[in-house]
This record gives structure tokens, sequence and C-alpha cells, in this order.
């Protein structure tokens, strides 16, 4: 009879974690429903250049540092600002995130030529969250003598 028990216990256990289990899922990516404005971007324009210490990253994805370089002779600006495009579609940004770091906007730091600049970013401070995919950070950088804004992106991997 205690054998019986056993058996009936386990099976039990068994089938409640077998439920459990399919009912987990990984966190997904928050997109805007809208496909990116600025689907055809390069990691290099009017020698500046933008790209990632990695290009694949393993879940759970807590930061991305990111390289730029000033390869010409004319000072950009940038700022904090960037966003991030999973298949080219915006990954949403919390309106928090503004109140909370006021300074992630869009000019604020200087690039002379000849500079170079490594950036490391903490994905949760950003409320981001990623699941398996192709992504791309996309930043700008506006020319300081014309005004001229330069959008650029760096690809990566996600994977399990």
């Amino acid at each position: 009879m205690q054998k019986r028990y056993y058996k009936k216990l386990t099976l039990l256990l068994v089938s409640v974690s077998l439920i459990l289990a399919s009912c987990i899922t990984s966190p997904t990516s928050d997109l805007l429903e809208d496909p990116s404005p600025r689907q055809n971007l390069s990691n290099t324009s009017n020698n500046v250049s933008l790209s990632l210490d990695k290009t694949t990253y393993i879940l759970p994805m807590r930061t991305l540092t990111f390289h730029i370089h000033n390869a010409g002779d004319a000072v950009y600006t940038y700022g904090e600002f960037f966003y991030i495009e999973k298949e080219w579609y915006m990954l949403e940004i919390e309106d928090s995130v503004f109140d909370d770091f006021t300074s992630f906007d869009n000019y604020g730091s200087r690039l002379a030529p000849g500079d170079k600049a490594d950036i490391k970013v903490a994905m949760d401070d950003y409320g981001l969250t990623f699941d398996k995919g192709t992504y791309r950070i996309v930043k700008a950088f506006s020319n300081k003598n014309t005004g001229e804004t330069t959008w650029l992106e760096a690809e990566f991997e996600v994977i399990d």
C-alpha cells in the first residue's frame, strides 16, 4: 500500500512539474509596432565608426560595450542617447527612463578628430529585455561645423 502511495505521489509531482515548466516562458523584447524609420544604416559614415566589443551575446544580456572612433578631421558631438532594434523594430524604452536619466539625450560629449571612446551600457538601467535574435544599436553623431547628423549602427546576435 505504501509503495502504491509513493508511485501516485511521484506521478503527481512529475505531472505538476511538467505543467509548470510548460507555463514558464522566457522574457521577450518589447518592440514598437512600426518598423524603424532608418532601415539602411552603416557602422561607418563620414569617417566616424561605431562597433561593439563582441558580436554575439549570451542570455541573459546584462551589458553592452560599444566603441566609437572619429578618423576624420571634423569634430562630432554625441550624447548618451541610443536605441536598440530587433530585426529593425525599435525596442520600447519606458518614459520613466527619460525621467531617471535626464542626461539620456543626444548631445553633451565631444569626439575630436582621431578620438576614440568606449561606452559600457547596463541594459537593466534602461529596462531593456532581450530574447534570441538579431539586434543592432543605433546612435547619432552631429558634425559640429555643419550640424549634419550621422546615424550609425552596430549589429549583434543574442543566443541562449
